[in-house]
């Protein structure tokens, strides 16, 4: 008997977030934050897999195409199952506080492994990951830096200074060639800093965005619930995560079941691809959509 066999094909699908984002745990996960953020099995905020693929599918616009991708809705009784895997989207790149500007984006070397563990599945070339020392940081931008008195060169990073080091040209070039222009272009602009592993949590941790709210009475504006904290990712993170699509079906207009049109995986993922073309790619991810969260950007490559 012959085994019938499957094509996969793979895509990396960035996720930009424009607006403070906030996929949650539940209540109850954490010490100092009543709602607190989705994280991976090291402590870093990601967006589950689960949630990620809810979101895409709540935001494919036409009907059929949704079964197509994700499959039949799950009280259905239909037993199809989807053509599309995704992994979590893990913490890429995160906005941090600096002395000589605003802001630039911070990684580090765990980080970039990740996206690099992504890369390998697609026989892509990977991301230069720098081997850092202890309260050392490598830095793609001159005007990052400040100068102690002695004049060694630093960079202040969510108020932690770190000893600047060479190797932020051949990290931010190698990054270039795997982002979308547009993100590419961002990083340039804003600079990146590759901090080491161990302080990597911590900066992570002050770019989280706390935010206290309550609810009022309707009637007399007094305070019917709360104060509660609310976690979030800041607006303009980027995220990574890897979308692989096996060979699906379709069933044709007015047909019945035994008319079923084969569709292949990389057809699969362009479908996907550019369902949401017509949104420009803007969907809401996770919570509190009402008040603005969670508008983020999504990147197929």
């Amino acid at each position: 008997m012959s085994q019938q066999t499957f094509s996969k094909h793979h895509m990396l699908l960035f996720i930009r977030a424009l607006t403070p984002l906030h996929v949650g745990a539940g209540r109850g996960v954490s010490i100092h934050v009543d709602l607190p953020l989705q994280r991976d099995e090291f402590d870093f905020p990601t967006i589950w897999a689960s949630s990620l693929k809810g979101a895409l599918r709540a935001n494919v616009p036409d009907s059929n195409l949704r079964k197509v991708l994700f499959g039949p809705e799950p009280r259905s009784g239909e037993l199809e199952s989807s053509p599309v895997s995704i992994t979590d989207a893990r913490l890429l790149l995160i906005p941090a506080r600096i002395l000589t500007g605003v802001w630039s984006y911070a990684t580090s070397p765990h980080m970039l492994s990740q996206l690099n563990t992504l890369l390998s599945t697609m026989n892509k070339g990977i991301v230069s990951v720098p081997r850092l020392q202890q309260g050392k940081a490598v830095v793609s931008k001159k005007d990052l830096l400040l100068r102690d008195a002695r004049g060694r060169e630093y960079v202040t990073v969510n108020e932690i200074s770190f000893e600047a080091v060479a190797g932020g040209d051949e990290t931010l070039k190698t990054l270039g060639n795997v982002l979308p222009d547009e993100l590419r272009k961002l990083v340039e602009e804003k600079g990146l800093i590759v901090i080491p592993d161990e302080h990597s949590r911590m900066i992570v941790n002050r770019s989280l965005v706390i935010q206290y709210r309550v609810r009022l009475k309707n009637e007399t504006k007094t305070v019917e619930e709360g104060p509660w904290s609310e976690e979030y990712l800041p607006s303009e993170t980027i995220m990574a995560s890897l979308i692989i699509c096996k060979d699906g079906k379709m069933r044709k207009e007015g047909s019945g079941e035994s008319k079923v049109e084969k569709i292949s995986s990389a057809e699969v993922c362009n479908m996907l691809r550019n369902s949401f073309r017509e949104l420009n790619y803007t969907i809401y991810v996770g919570g509190k959509e009402t008040i603005g969260k969670g508008l983020v950007k999504l990147y197929f490559m």
